[in-house]
């Protein structure tokens, strides 16, 4: 920001703050009256119009019809406006004076106003807001009426609201496809009413067909002589009229003609090859025709319904290697097949060959579908711009289709379409495994050599598949000459996290906001989490700055956002819990949290909550409780929880240390519950937390090796040295949570009044 402006934003709070009454306008009795209203009032307005600014920002920024150079420079125009509201914000002018009633009922006037007229120019030339020129303009004498102060108000309110509803771009034209589209276009679907309206139509045109046949006496089978004498007499009168009459009469007896054919079966003919011809073209060229029309209407709707336009143009926006996050080998390896399918030739020659088979493996919403995307649309800008006019097509066919019409069908129709890629999708859900007479594999394993090993450099298919469980397919479709290529995916490590994190939030923000969000902090609490779970949470937290009142993401609405939808914490409780009860639970987690903090772990604290939180359930067969006899319901939620994080991408190794620091983690709960309600009753997650301390302190005794491969006195020793071990961990951490009382006592006050708190917190309990 220039001096310039800094002096004129400064100019312009010395006015509101000083409140100089030579420049200040005569106002009404009325207005005096109920100035603090007013001023109320105004000040309201003020925050929906930096509510209004940020949303428009937002709104703009997303629009891909303008350019870069527009966005930025209506980016700058936003950046001033927000900077200078929020600096009359800060200055506290609730409980002001005239001049200052004054001053924000022109100032909302002259934003609202200036923000409507770039807005219907769509920003091309932006003007930014000229304080000097506005603080000149307050010093000319004249009168404030109630009706002034009234009209203002009514004016920048309806400006707010019709700004916010119709965003930027719209225009008339755009108003009135919407309300063809409201009024009569749903109406008719709804109802049905073009098929109803050609059923209304083709009804009175048989009527009439039958109407002229009784008319004119033509029967309905072959005619008499004494009809066809009837017939000739009237074509001598029509052929003896001359001009429009005549004409029109001739015409309308070569229609009769038509009509009254020598054989019934013309006619039935005539009604069949009718029948197909509109069949024909109510299959192929009324879907055509209504695409096109929804195409036309969506863009002269405009505003959001662009997108759907071009959706149904195939002209949407499609993924690049650029927009994926991370997964750099994979994406060389992709670039490396782009390269050699631009000239397949030159590399055959060289004996480079890639496989054509390729298996992507990995968890669930890392990312498979999306890479796949981005490849398929990089090989087709290659074929682009290199002017090959071959261009790759993508198919997908569903688990369900492969199983109905099977694996020869669908290499079949991939070979007419070549150059393809064949892409399935879960492709585990066939079941390709050696059991019984397994039809779907045996076509997998006997077509897709043929279809990956063709040498035309023209009617190429690569086959890729995507799951994320490997071990279920036959081990010879893993071979090489089918899916011979692996391509591992993995979550995001932190260095991509904190890229994707940050570039999604800089979408909702401006730049001089970006110093006031901690990217690094929601890059580590989002640790084994998929990109979707991220902008999940993202939008979670803009929704949430959307409902309050000014609509500006913060720190604060990113970490609520990520408690719900990360760490699953439920916001309210369902129950009311005695006060007993949750005295229990912040002793518990207060006891965890103080032990997590001071003892070394690879594992740091993030959050900790005696909220309800859900749980993770055990993906389990339909009906197995029927016949499972030790069968036991999962819960659903529990109450209280600790979450960590991880500094570094771990593998979780641990030293022996770090192991027993770790059971320590586990039974300080119970110990703070002795220290701070004199007693431990062993309700609180008790089976868990011990169950995980005695198998910690097993793998230390038992060293590694599993207890069912030793013998029984061996195992009864080392069970011994497990339980003596975790008791002298109990021993270490009353010692260590007795001689920090008070802020075990701080820690579980402060998690009765805020039920969560975060790492920081705790430290400065601490």
């Amino acid at each position: 920001m220039n001096v310039q402006r800094i002096a004129l934003i400064a100019s312009l709070l010395i006015f509101c703050t000083n409140h100089t009454q030579s420049h200040a306008p005569s106002i009404e009795q009325s207005v005096i009256n109920e100035i603090d209203k007013f001023v109320t009032h105004a000040h309201d307005q003020l925050c929906a119009v930096e509510k209004m600014i940020r949303s428009l920002n937002i709104t703009f920024s997303k629009d891909s019809r303008f350019s870069a150079l527009r966005k930025k420079r209506a980016q700058e125009f936003f950046s001033q406006l927000i900077e200078i509201v929020e600096n009359i914000k800060n200055a506290n002018l609730r409980n002001a004076d005239l001049d200052t009633c004054q001053m924000l009922i022109e100032f909302n006037h002259n934003v609202i106003t200036l923000i409507e007229k770039h807005r219907k120019t769509k920003f091309k030339n932006v003007h930014t807001f000229d304080v000097e020129q506005f603080l000149q303009s307050l010093t000319k004498k004249r009168t404030l009426s109630g009706e002034d102060v009234f009209r203002k108000f009514q004016r920048g309110a309806f400006l707010i609201a019709k700004i916010e509803r119709e965003g930027v771009g719209l225009t008339r034209k755009n108003r009135l496809a919407r309300w063809f589209d409201d009024t009569i276009i749903t109406p008719a679907e709804r109802y049905s009413l073009p098929s109803r309206l050609t059923q209304l139509v083709a009804i009175p045109a048989l009527c009439y067909y039958l109407w002229y046949r009784m008319d004119h006496r033509l029967p309905l089978h072959a005619p008499t002589k004494a009809t066809k004498d009837r017939a000739y007499d009237r074509d001598n009168v029509y052929k003896t009229r001359t001009g429009f009459i005549g004409k029109f009469a001739n015409a309308d007896d070569t229609f009769s003609d038509a009509l009254k054919g020598d054989s019934p079966v013309l006619h039935y003919g005539g009604a069949f090859i009718i029948h197909g011809v509109l069949q024909e073209l109510s299959k192929n060229a009324a879907p055509a025709l209504a695409k096109r029309f929804r195409i036309w209407l969506n863009k002269a709707k405009g505003g959001a319904y662009l997108k759907e336009a071009d959706r149904l143009e195939d002209k949407a926006k499609k993924v690049r290697f650029d927009d994926v996050h991370g997964q750099t080998e994979i994406k060389r390896y992709f670039k490396f097949l782009v390269d050699y399918l631009e000239d397949s030739e030159t590399h055959e020659r060289q004996g480079i060959r890639p496989s054509r088979g390729i298996l992507c493996i990995g968890d669930t919403r890392t990312g498979k579908t999306f890479c796949i995307e981005a490849f398929l649309e990089e090989v087709n800008q290659m074929l682009l711009s290199t002017g090959q006019i071959h261009k790759y097509t993508l198919i997908k066919p569903s688990v369900l289709r492969i199983q109905f019409e099977g694996m020869e069908k669908i290499l079949h129709d991939a070979k007419a379409k070549a150059p393809c890629i064949l892409f399935i999708d879960e492709i585990d859900l066939l079941q390709l495994q050696r059991s019984g007479e397994n039809r779907t594999l045996s076509e997998f394993l006997t077509a897709m050599g043929d279809a990956v090993n063709s040498d035309d450099p023209k009617k190429q298919i690569f086959i890729i598949a995507a799951t994320n469980c490997p071990e279920t397919l036959d081990k010879a479709l893993r071979q090489p000459g089918r899916f011979g290529k692996e391509l591992r995916f993995e979550y995001p490590n932190y260095t991509d996290r904190l890229q994707f994190i940050s570039d999604k939030v800089k979408e909702f923000i401006l730049p001089e906001q970006e110093k006031e969000f901690n990217f690094e902090k929601l890059a580590l609490y989002t640790h084994e989490k998929s990109y979707e779970s991220m902008s999940l949470f993202i939008k979670d937290a803009m929704l949430k700055a959307k409902i309050d009142n000014n609509g500006q993401l913060t720190q604060a609405h990113l970490e609520h956002a990520l408690e719900e939808n990360i760490f699953h914490i439920i916001p309210s409780h369902a129950k009311t819990i005695p006060g007993n009860e949750q005295e229990i639970l912040a002793a518990h987690f207060a006891g965890q949290a103080i032990a997590l903090a001071l003892l070394e772990s690879n594992l740091k604290l993030a959050k900790v909550t005696i909220k309800q939180v859900m749980t993770k359930l055990e993906e389990k067969a339909m009906g197995s409780h029927l016949w499972n006899a030790d069968h036991k319901e999962q819960q659903r939620f529990e109450y209280g929880k600790l979450f960590t994080y991880q500094e570094n991408d771990s593998i979780n190794m641990q030293t022996r240390q770090e192991k027993i620091n770790l059971i320590k983690l586990h039974v300080a709960g119970f110990v703070a519950e002795e220290l701070l309600l004199g007693s431990c009753g062993f309700s609180c997650h008790a089976e868990d937390d011990h169950l995980i301390a005695l198998n910690l302190a097993k793998s230390l005794t038992f060293k590694g090796i599993d207890e069912v491969k030793l013998p029984k006195h061996m195992v009864k020793v080392y069970y011994d040295e497990a339980e003596a071990l975790k008791e002298q961990c109990v021993q270490e951490v009353k010692e260590l949570l007795t001689a920090h009382k008070q802020s075990l006592k701080a820690v579980s006050e402060a998690l009765l009044e805020k039920e969560t708190i975060d790492f920081d917190q705790v430290q400065e309990l601490l």
